[in-house]
């Protein structure tokens, strides 16, 4: 009997370890494929002024994947404030994300030299990462989170949707037919917010669109179920109101949907 409760238990190890195994091998692949650098850091400048760095950032190492890097690199330098960006870096690396960094710190050091404070204490968070992979198309979310003085931080979510077979970045009027999206979309948004069409005077009021005319922006994610739209506080409404989804079930975009990008809804 317990020669059989032996053989079992090897048994039970054995399959085990083929799960743990199987596991393994696709984090090595996708490891493969992107590499995440994270820095984390706080500066203390001139003995006033602390600044928080949290940022995460991927580096893709397929071939073709040159305009991902670029658009990565370009993103953090551009939020990081690096005045000119050296046109023979190509992809981020460790010593270059320091870099920045030592050049924001030099800006901000700049920034308050003649500001007289007793102490502040600033942050700069920053995440970019693939969300969705359909095909050719890739979708990257750029999340930040800011605070460099004043009553509050600042934050936004932003998506890009890429085509690495045509090495370009996505607009809605390259995928969909935008008249028919914002129709679609405005219907969404009612829905949404709580409103009906009977409240036009209200959405005309509170939200600033272009000449009172409801219209969906080029901030959009698409995944497996939906296409998401985001407007950023500020954009639409006041800060207080937040980040203001539209989130549209993809089937629904059937008839907007070019037919180059059919296969988005048809993908099964």
């Amino acid at each position: 009997m317990s020669q059989i409760n032996y053989c079992l238990s090897i048994l039970l190890l054995l399959i085990l370890s083929s799960c743990v195994s199987n596991k393994s091998v696709k984090l090595n692949e996708k490891s493969k494929n992107i590499e995440y650098l994270n820095f984390n850091k706080k500066s203390i400048l001139d003995d006033k002024i602390t600044v928080e760095y949290d940022l995460n950032v991927p580096v893709f190492l397929d071939k073709n994947s040159e305009i991902l890097n670029q658009f990565i690199l370009e993103s953090t330098a551009k939020y990081l404030e690096v005045p000119e960006l050296d046109e023979n870096y190509s992809k981020l690396d460790s010593d270059l994300l320091q870099y920045f960094v030592n050049q924001n710190d030099m800006q901000i050091e700049s920034d308050y030299s003649e500001v007289e404070t007793s102490y502040l204490d600033l942050y700069k968070k920053l995440s970019i990462d693939l969300t969705y992979k359909l095909n050719e198309l890739f979708v990257l979310s750029l999340n930040h989170e800011t605070y460099t003085g004043g009553a509050h931080g600042i934050y936004s979510t932003d998506f890009y949707v890429f085509n690495l077979n045509k090495n370009k970045l996505l607009e809605t009027s390259d995928i969909f037919n935008v008249n028919k999206l914002n129709r679609i979309g405005y219907e969404y948004f009612l829905q949404d917010r709580g409103l009906t069409k009977k409240n036009e005077e209200m959405i005309v009021e509170e939200y600033w669109f272009e000449d009172h005319i409801f219209q969906l922006n080029n901030n959009f994610s698409i995944d497996s179920e939906f296409v998401t739209f985001v407007f950023n506080p500020y954009e639409i409404s006041s800060y207080a109101e937040g980040q203001i989804f539209v989130k549209i079930p993809i089937k629904k975009l059937e008839n907007a949907i070019k037919n180059e990008y059919k296969y988005i809804i048809n993908k099964d």
